[in-house]
């Protein structure tokens, strides 16, 4: 396989989900990081990552000693290290294509739908959303940080009808008294969802759907507790999920 350029992607949220778009339709791979982080943590991951390129608010620029990756690859994200240090996972066009269309067809996602993206992008369950959107043909707002009143208003004022969250947003927004009803499909995940926080959701008729995913399957593949489709997940010994696919 051709190298394909790897391009690390350090700006704010909506200008960098216009530079994921444009680096894709070019065939590029992106790595985004975090525009707030200390200017020492910013050089050590890009040191770890070995970007070909850097694009920040200076713009665009080769990086010294960049390593290209493997032409089928189109992310390379960072983990949470919930079982240890995080670690770089190389994600490919084809499984986040899988896993947007099959969370699409499991979410009942149609072509008039508009995905909210308030969640970082350097995380996968933002990015996720952009692959999402990318495989079903949805438009997509793109808030440049989680604001109560402005996620609680979007579907009134920019016609949003789906969005992602964390348990803590989606409790801040309940607690606010937001018109949740008003979401088609509200997606919960990178944390487990209480019982009793689904409880007060369904009771204020916030459409809710818990996920489960991993940072190496681009992002969740069981919703409400089934497997998307394209997804085969198993239980091991202990316990242990097991799943594999195209993603």
């Amino acid at each position: 396989m051709s190298p394909t350029p790897l391009v690390a992607v350090v700006l704010g949220r909506p200008d960098a989900a216009a530079a994921i778009d444009s680096a894709w339709d070019a065939g590029e791979a992106i790595t985004v990081l975090d525009p707030d982080a200390p200017a020492g943590l910013l050089d050590a991951t890009l040191a770890r990552l070995r970007p070909t390129h850097v694009l920040d608010r200076d713009g665009r620029r080769p990086w010294p000693a960049g390593t290209p990756v493997a032409d089928d690859v189109r992310a390379v994200v960072l983990t949470s290290g919930t079982t240890g240090g995080p670690k770089a996972v190389e994600l490919t066009e084809a499984g986040l294509t899988a896993v947007g269309q099959g969370c699409n067809a499991a979410l009942g996602v149609e072509g008039a739908d508009c995905w909210l993206v308030c969640l970082p992008l350097h995380h996968v369950a933002g990015l996720a959303i952009l692959a999402r959107a990318r495989a079903g043909g949805q438009r997509v707002v793109v808030h440049d940080r989680f604001d109560l009143p402005a996620v609680a208003a979007s579907p009134r004022k920019e016609a949003t009808t789906l969005v992602s969250l964390v348990p803590t947003a989606l409790g801040r927004l309940l607690d606010a008294g937001a018109p949740l009803h008003e979401y088609r499909r509200i997606v919960v995940g990178g944390a487990p969802l209480p019982a009793a926080l689904r409880a007060r959701a369904e009771v204020a008729r916030a459409p809710v759907v818990d996920a489960y995913g991993l940072s190496e399957t681009g992002g969740g593949f069981v919703l409400d507790g089934q497997p998307i489709p394209g997804a085969d997940v198993r239980l091991g010994p202990d316990n242990e999920i097991r799943v594999r696919g195209p993603f």
